[in-house]
């Protein structure tokens, strides 16, 4: 599988995962749901899947894409972990509503950018 493969699949489990949490996880948590993604994610890396110039994670290039979106409106630094941002800004419903959304967000600007490559 291509790395641009990789992450829309990547990008349909999150979306999947937001919208029925209670098929992956045992409780309609945020917590749980971020554990489930970077495990995952960690899966994928140790198997090679890794993307850009930095040769990161998915979750970890898009950690940095939130601290950078979201660095001088929120305070967010650049070695925060993609999660706190959820977990710092919103109750579980609304984590779950919006990280799909902002990955989207993130994976248009990837292939704008054409940063989605190995």
């Amino acid at each position: 599988m291509t790395s641009e493969a990789n992450m829309k699949t990547f990008q349909k489990l999150i979306h999947d995962i937001c919208i029925h949490p209670g098929v992956y996880v045992d409780s309609y948590n945020f917590l749980m749901v971020e554990a489930w993604l970077s495990g995952y994610d960690r899966a994928l890396y140790d198997q090679g899947y890794i993307y850009g110039a930095g040769k990161k994670s998915i979750l970890r290039i898009f950690g940095l894409w939130l601290s950078k979106k979201y660095s001088e409106s929120h305070g967010i630094y650049s070695n925060f972990v993609w999660s706190a941002y959820f977990r710092r800004l919103h109750d579980d419903e609304e984590a779950l509503r919006q990280l799909p959304i902002l990955f989207d967000e993130f994976i248009a600007d990837c292939e704008a950018n054409g940063e989605n490559s190995q």
